[in-house]
């Protein structure tokens, strides 16, 4: 698996990407509003390829900085081509960009680690930082969220009265917590 070679700044002229995203994106202003804020948090991750840059990671700040005219941006820079969930993988080893990734991100990470790693979960724990087991869970990351979204059907269908009686035999505090959870899924 290949690595970040080196941090530096590169201008954005020079950085390419293939990416379909809509440049008026609401999530791009948000980022705007954060780089305003608190500056660059987490580098971008671009190819090196024969002395062109194709970002691969970041195209949401990549965007922000356009629309806020900067001319240069903080890059991780890894020679070669690689694939995406290669480059999610690389990202999940560096605990300054792990939280770039989403859940699916890391779900497509960790396996491309696992073939990577001949599915020994103990070296990819020691990799990325992450304990044995969040990586597992990380795997079962499409059937957990499969099981929430069963779970809200079965209560969205149950008799309101049945509902109110079983909500009653949870504390208060539990109850306050699943619904702040479950705003989060919304």
């Amino acid at each position: 698996m290949k690595e970040i070679t080196e941090f530096k700044f590169i201008p954005l002229d020079l950085i390419s990407y293939e990416s379909q995203i809509n440049e008026s994106n609401n999530e791009i202003n948000e980022f705007i509003e954060e780089i305003k804020e608190k500056g660059l948090i987490r580098p971008l991750i671009v190819s090196s390829i024969k002395g062109k840059y194709i970002l691969k990671l970041g195209i949401l700040r990549f965007l922000a900085f356009k629309k806020l005219n900067y001319s240069n941006i903080f890059c991780g820079v890894v020679e070669g081509e690689c694939s995406i969930d290669e480059i999610k993988a690389i990202a999940l080893c560096y605990n300054e960009l792990d939280d770039m990734l989403n859940f699916e991100d890391k779900f497509e990470a960790i396996n491309y680690l696992l073939n990577h790693y001949n599915q020994d979960i103990n070296k990819i724990s020691s990799k990325t930082n992450i304990s044995s087991q969040e990586i597992t869970t990380l795997l079962n990351y499409k059937d957990i969220v499969e099981k929430i979204k069963k779970y809200i059907n079965q209560i969205n269908s149950l008799d309101s009265s049945y509902f109110l009686k079983k909500s009653s035999q949870i504390s208060l505090k539990e109850l306050d917590d699943l619904s702040k959870f479950l705003k989060k899924l919304i």
